[in-house]
């Protein structure tokens, strides 16, 4: 009989199989739980990555482009401004008006400002991540091309006609750049 005292009964077996079944349930749920708040966690953290990144853009970039767009629209409208300009006092010149002469050697400076602008708005318009020119872009420098050269011609009703009608065109392509780059700012401002 001593001989059993020493030997485990099936109640202190199953004793022990409880114990380490709860051990391992205790570690398997103590794993799951600390994987399910990792991932979760780590869900958490990308979410916020995304908000801080949606953030940056619309406080930074957002209104960095709308200054860009602000400031095609105005070297834009100065161009138009002074083609619109040297187009009236080309006119003023071949109907013989008197003062029109001496108007134009005193404004002669606007020309230069216009090469000027032109310059800075061929600077200003968008390009391709490769650097090519967008169509629009392509577009807007051909017409001003064609302005330059039918107001360096002699001045005649049809010259100026066509010149006026080339200013038309290059207004309405400036505009097709500015809604373009507008609706991608605006995106900008909805990305969420």
């Amino acid at each position: 009989m001593s001989e059993i005292s020493h030997l485990a009964t099936d109640k202190d077996i199953v004793t022990m199989g409880t114990a380490i079944i709860s051990v391992v349930c205790l570690v398997i749920g103590g794993a799951i739980g600390f994987f399910t708040k990792y991932f979760y966690e780590n869900k958490k953290i990308n979410e916020s990555k995304k908000a801080l990144r949606q953030q940056m853009i619309t406080n930074n970039i957002a209104p960095m482009r709308q200054a860009w767009i602000n400031d095609l629209r105005k070297t834009s409208s100065e161009i138009i401004g002074h083609l619109q300009f040297i187009i009236q006092i080309k006119s003023l010149i071949k109907s013989r008006d008197t003062n029109a002469k001496l108007f134009y050697i005193e404004h002669r400076s606007k020309y230069y400002e216009l090469l000027c602008q032109i310059n800075y708005l061929e600077l200003l318009l968008p390009a391709n991540k490769d650097g090519s020119q967008p169509i629009e872009s392509s577009n807007v420098k051909t017409k001003l091309e064609n302005i330059l050269n039918h107001l360096n011609k002699k001045t005649t009703d049809n010259n100026l006609k066509k010149t006026r009608n080339e200013i038309e065109q290059l207004s309405i392509e400036i505009k097709v750049i500015l809604k373009k780059e507008w609706e991608v700012t605006k995106s900008l401002n909805e990305m969420k």
